[in-house]
């Protein structure tokens, strides 16, 4: 099935193609078309089956997400981004605590962790500043991604056929209860209209 096909990836090119990707998310724009979540994702399923522990693939996508983040901070200090989009970027936050919480939520934000570090970049503030709020959050964001990828292909296979046929349950048990409020909305006498008295 799929899980074996994850699990059975090698380990090395999934890492590097990952790597690659979640440099290029921030630094080159790709990231608003290539979610780097589900490239982390991928990288937990191809690990669990190889040994590799999960930790150690969190460690490496949160190092390559956090340099594609300064590559993206670095090209924003050097070509700036238009004022018009600095002037919704209060002064204070770039460098106050709403930063930190901006750019550590951004973090779980494929759009987001595109273009923020570009913005913050070009509004002042410093990369040792972004290492240090966007570096634990890539690390929370990496190991939930690489834990969930491991997860899913440690599901046994005895438990899919039940997950299938719940699936099936429910979508059957959402259609009955769709056609019976049909029905009973069919067989609900239509509303007359009243007369009103004109003046």
């Amino acid at each position: 099935m799929l899980t074996d096909l994850l699990a059975g990836l090698p380990t090395s090119p999934v890492v590097l193609v990952v790597v690659a990707l979640l440099v290029a998310e921030a630094a080159l724009l790709v990231g608003v078309l290539l979610p780097g979540s589900s490239a982390v994702l991928l990288l937990g399923a191809a690990g669990s089956g190889s040994g590799v522990p999960a930790p150690v693939l969190a460690v490496i996508a949160a190092l390559a997400s956090v340099t594609g983040g300064l590559v993206a901070g670095r090209l924003g200090r050097r070509s700036p981004l238009p004022p018009r989009l600095l002037v919704h970027v209060p002064p204070r936050w770039v460098g106050g605590r709403p930063a930190g919480a901006l750019i550590a939520s951004a973090q779980a934000l494929g759009g987001a962790r595109t273009v923020l570090p570009r913005i913050w970049a070009a509004g002042g503030l410093s990369p040792a500043r972004w290492l240090m709020i966007a570096g634990p959050a890539a690390l929370a964001w990496a190991g939930l991604w690489t834990w969930l990828g491991a997860s899913a292909v440690a599901v046994p296979a005895a438990l899919e056929p039940a997950l299938l046929g719940g699936g099936l349950l429910v979508v059957v048990a959402l259609v009955l209860r769709r056609r019976a409020a049909g029905r009973r909305h069919a067989a609900s006498p239509a509303p007359t209209p009243e007369a009103v008295p004109i003046g």
